[in-house]
Formats: C-alpha cells, structure tokens, sequence
C-alpha cells in the first residue's frame, strides 16, 4: 500500500489520507484501517488507534491488527491488555518481529529485563533492522549490560544513524550517569526529528534526573497539553510535579 510508504517517510498526514482513500474503496479489507491505526500510534494518540482497529472485523485472528493494538496498549501503560494481544499475535505468527519487539518492550516495563532478551536474542545478529537492535540494546541495558548494549548501539547510531538508535544511545548515557553526554545525543535526536516524542520525554526525565526540575516539567506539560495519551508521559509528569511539590496536580 502507498500508505505504508508514506508512513516510513514520516509523511503521516499524507498516508493517513491514503489508507483512508483505500478504506472507503475497499471497505471490507482490514490493511488501509490497520495502517490509520499505526499511523494513529506514530504520532503519539493510542486512543485514536484502539478507535480505528475497533472498526477491524474478526481481530482476533489477525496478527498485524492485534501486534498494533498491543503497541497502543502499551503507549497506554496497560501492560497486561497490550501481553495478551501481543501474545495472541505471536500465536499466530511465532516469528512476527513487529510483536516480538513489543512484547520484550512489555517484558522491560515490567522488569523483566532477562525474558526480553530471551525474546530478542535469537532473533539478533548484525544485519538485523533497527527496530530489532535497538530493542535488543533497551533489553540488555536494562538488564546492566551496558557495554553489550553499546556493542549493539555503536554502528547504527552514528552520524547516519536512525533516530530510534540515537535516543536509545542517549538512554543508555543516561543510565550511565553520564548526563552532559546523554544531553548532547538527545539535542541529536531533536534535531532529527523535532517532534519526536520519544526524545522529548527522554530529554525531559533527564532534566528530572539532574535536578532540573521545572524545565523538565515544561516539557511534559507541553507534550500533555498537546493531548498525548502515552502512560510513560503521564507517568513522567505527575513524577516531576511531586518533586517539584505540586502534589495536587501530580493526581490531576
């Protein structure tokens, strides 16, 4: 579909007219109202993405569907619904990378580091994309192996490197404690892509960490103002009004 094309040029607007185009031509076709759905979670509003796929008939027993479903639960934070859509996807299709990539992101958020690697590392070697390496770089950071994770990270985060491999880069300088570095990969990252949510929540939680507060504040009330919906943005921001004293608004 032209629609997926568009998608990886990061042309949402346009792609979303496109699966649109094609849902009204093919009614009865679950692709063009998957595609809505993953253009939906691209841009930061898993609601509107659970919204599109309650519109896919028989979900159940389709893979694609319910592996971007799973992805909507867990930008919402809900774990267990994301698993088990997730884990019904990879019954039927055991070796769907998109899935198996989500669901050691569930394992990670959980705590559970080792089961994500479990997950990632048969599936791993040099020539994987990028979505699998940096998922098995976050599993193994995660689990303390920094250097392994840096291994993984070093060739496909450098100046050609994707933005999904710089802000993991940035995470793993972050949990490192190196904050002035992991300060100048995510200003990286901004530059890449200025409206990545990633990399403003990341940038964000490091201000948090080091002490800054109020600037990391500003960010997150900007993104929830925005109205995202993402459970780690909500998260974020109710953490630094708490240390910021404003318990009252870290319940709102």
């Amino acid at each position: 579909m032209l629609a997926d094309v568009l998608i990886r040029l990061g042309e949402f607007d346009l792609a979303f007219a496109e699966a649109e185009r094609a849902s009204a031509l093919w009614p009865g076709r679950a692709k063009p109202r998957v595609s809505r759905a993953l253009i939906r979670l691209a841009q930061g509003d898993p609601n509107a993405a659970l919204e599109v796929l309650d519109e896919v008939k028989g979900i159940e027993n389709l893979p694609e569907a319910l592996a971007v479903r799973g992805r909507a639960q867990l930008q919402l934070g809900k774990l267990a619904e994301a698993a088990t859509d997730l884990d019904r996807a990879l019954t039927l299709r055991p070796r769907f990378a998109n899935a198996v990539i989500a669901r050691a992101q569930v394992d990670i958020l959980k705590g559970q580091a080792k089961t994500a690697i479990g997950r990632l590392e048969p599936m791993y070697d040099k020539t994987a994309g990028p979505e699998l390496a940096v998922a098995y770089a976050a599993a193994l950071r995660t689990s303390g192996k920094a250097r392994a994770a840096r291994e993984v990270l070093t060739p496909i985060s450098g100046s050609d490197g994707t933005l999904i491999a710089v802000i993991e880069l940035a995470r793993l300088e972050r949990s490192e404690g190196r904050y002035e570095e992991a300060r100048k990969v995510f200003a990286r990252a901004m530059e890449m892509a200025p409206e990545s949510l990633e990399a403003q929540l990341g940038a964000a939680e490091l201000d948090i960490d080091d002490g800054r507060i109020q600037e990391g504040r500003e960010t997150l009330d900007s993104l929830i103002g925005k109205g995202t919906r993402n459970g780690r943005v909500l998260l974020a921001g109710a953490r630094a009004r708490t240390l910021g004293g404003d318990t009252a608004g870290a319940s709102e």
